[in-house]
């Protein structure tokens, strides 16, 4: 049956979550796409966009649209790579690392809601099998 295969189960969990994170986050202003980005960038200010990329998996495109949000939003800020003109440098600022902060328990309340009932050696398990699957993949 296809609703027992792995990768339609991954998927629609996905989804799921993404949709949850969706409404917890809408009232702040921010997608959890632009979340990931703001969280990756928080204590790694002053790097460069194509680490940034590489940390949020994202290729430069994508981020470049995301950042562009997040700057419009006052969250972050761009500036020119003295050490490589064609390049920015990403830096948080004030009002994204306070969003940060403000979000970061949220995402937790929202995870450590997902995972009641399990105990810490089935969600070790559990994360044990997503790096399996992330490093076969």
């Amino acid at each position: 049956m296809q609703d027992d295969s792995i990768s339609f189960q991954l998927n629609r969990i996905s989804r799921k979550i993404s949709q949850l994170l969706s409404n917890c986050f809408e009232p702040y202003g921010i997608t959890p796409e632009q979340w990931a980005v703001l969280q990756r960038l928080q204590g790694a200010n002053g790097i460069s966009q194509k680490e940034l990329a590489q940390r949020v998996e994202k290729d430069q495109t994508n981020l470049t649209r995301i950042l562009d949000q997040l700057e419009r939003k006052g969250l972050i800020t761009k500036k020119k790579n003295e050490s490589d003109r064609r390049s920015y440098l990403t830096y948080s600022t004030e009002k994204g690392e306070q969003l940060s902060r403000q979000l970061a328990p949220v995402e937790d309340k929202i995870f450590a809601e997902l995972l009641d009932g399990l105990t810490s050696s089935r969600v070790a398990v559990f994360l044990e099998v997503l790096a399996h699957l992330w490093q076969k993949a």
